[in-house]
């Protein structure tokens, strides 16, 4: 079983097959009988094929930004997340008689699995428990204070922006990868009619074809 190019194969292939056409007057003659002029092959070929290797430059480069950025919103996240479960553990021990306060703060129940809900229920228990003086007196009997809290909320704040960044260079490298597949993909069926062509008006010289990097049938 043949193993598929990758795409750096499949550029190089067009490349050389389209600037072969171009070079060589005998090529160029033989294929202009068949509608394919030099100004074709410049326009609907090899300008294309530069365009789609700019955007596989682009694809790479968002792809490397969505990876840092990922990186970078794990640690955030995870960072946050250790100092909340360390105050929501204090928390439910400090209100444990007082239901509603529990309940005011999110500290009830099991904890959300998405990285979206656990950023929600954090922001609600800070939040929350910062505006109300009671609750302040009460979790601050276990040496968790004012300033504790604030430093929990800042880490939060962190991971929230850090998460969003990862979104937009997520979104970013998505769009970038339609982009270049969409354009990819539009050029090789271009290259796949040229490449039939050739076969066709080189048939009868098959080291023209080899002159291109296009191995003649049998």
């Amino acid at each position: 079983m043949n193993k598929p190019k990758s795409y750096d194969a499949m550029l190089a292939e067009m490349s050389n097959a389209l600037n072969g056409a171009l070079n060589s007057s005998d090529i160029l003659g033989r294929l202009e009988r068949y509608g394919i002029t030099a100004d074709i092959i410049r326009t609907t070929g090899l300008e294309p094929l530069e365009n789609v290797k700019h955007l596989f430059a682009v694809q790479k480069r968002e792809q490397g930004e969505q990876i840092g950025a990922n990186v970078s919103s794990t640690q955030a996240i995870n960072e946050a997340r250790s100092n909340y479960m360390v105050h929501l553990q204090v928390a439910r021990i400090a209100f444990k008689e007082h239901p509603g306060a529990l309940l005011s703060v999110s500290a009830t129940g099991s904890r959300k699995r998405s990285i979206s809900g656990f950023l929600k229920e954090a922001r609600e228990f800070y939040t929350n428990i910062l505006e109300q003086p009671r609750l302040l007196g009460l979790i601050a009997r276990f040496n968790i204070t004012d300033d504790n809290l604030k430093v929990g909320l800042t880490s939060l704040t962190i991971a929230e922006k850090a998460h969003q960044a990862y979104l937009k260079e997520k979104g970013e490298a998505q769009e970038a990868t339609i982009a270049r597949d969409e354009a990819f993909d539009s050029l090789y069926s271009t290259y796949s009619d040229f490449r039939a062509i050739a076969r066709i008006a080189l048939a009868d010289t098959p080291q023209l074809l080899e002159q291109m990097g296009i191995v003649a049938k049998r």
